[in-house]
């Protein structure tokens, strides 16, 4: 009787092993993708403020390629100006649509969004963005020049501007150098200006073990949002900052200094 006992115990601690892996792997490669982010702020009491609040929505083709990135402020204006420093890459300063008619070529790149076209490596991995500069009386352009380690990490992001689209014929404005922990996550971002080996800026990051809702798209995402965050497998952490997780492993909130933030997926 103990024998049975004893094997009918191995067999369900294998068979409850074996039934977790599949779920475990499904965290980091469920097929959800990112539709909404909804940002609020508590009101003065600390209740929710039913009109203070901002939309992100992502919109997709029929391909499942993202094709837009929309923000819509507060409804009642500025109440979203005192968001903390965590939350502030994900929003803008007014306008509803700052990312969209995003277009593919015919291997699958995005290929131009709004004012930006891009060229790619032998990897399919961003290495310029030409973005034109809309000014009445100015013919001009920023070139960011991307650069990636051997695992396609961005390690560097270098601006020039001028006239032309060759960044050889362009004055260097500035770049940015990226860290990455051996979890995949950005840890520390270095800010440099042109002629200056003193760093302007200088960011450190640190996360918890749940998964970014970015997971896809990344390289996009940065590109909008210009935060290093979105380039991490995981998501961002301060001191009183709670997320709530689904089974997946993905966000479905997070609350931070009287900001919340939902996602919804597809």
């Amino acid at each position: 009787m103990r024998n049975f006992l004893s094997l009918l115990f191995t067999g369900t601690a294998v068979f409850l092993i074996a039934s977790c892996k599949p779920i475990c792997e499904q965290c980091s490669s469920s097929p959800q993708v990112l539709l909404s982010v909804k940002t609020s702020i508590n009101d003065s009491l600390g209740n929710p403020c039913n009109t203070c609040f901002s939309y992100q929505l992502y919109g997709y083709n029929t391909m499942g390629q993202l094709i837009s990135i929309r923000d819509s402020i507060s409804p009642s204006g500025s109440k979203l100006v005192g968001l903390p420093i965590e939350f502030l890459p994900y929003l803008t300063s007014g306008t509803f649509q700052y990312y969209s008619d995003i277009t593919y070529n015919a291997e699958g790149n995005p290929s131009k969004a709004l004012r930006d076209s891009f060229a790619y490596n032998t990897d399919n991995r961003i290495v310029k963005r030409y973005r034109k500069v809309q000014c009445e009386t100015c013919n001009s352009y920023l070139v960011n020049q991307y650069t990636y380690d051997l695992s396609g990490q961005l390690i560097a992001d270098t601006t020039y501007s001028g006239q032309t689209m060759n960044p050889a014929q362009s004055v260097l404005s500035g770049y940015t150098v990226f860290l990455y922990s051996a979890n995949g996550d950005v840890i520390k971002t270095e800010q440099y200006f042109a002629g200056n080996n003193t760093p302007v800026s200088i960011r450190d990051f640190i996360y918890d073990s749940g998964y970014s809702p970015y997971k896809t798209n990344k390289m996009l995402l940065y590109l909008a949002t210009g935060s290093p965050q979105v380039l991490s497998i995981h998501n961002p952490l301060s001191d009183g900052m709670k997320y709530e997780y689904s089974f997946n492993g993905l966000p479905l909130s997070v609350r931070y200094k009287g900001f919340a933030r939902t996602y919804t997926y597809q």
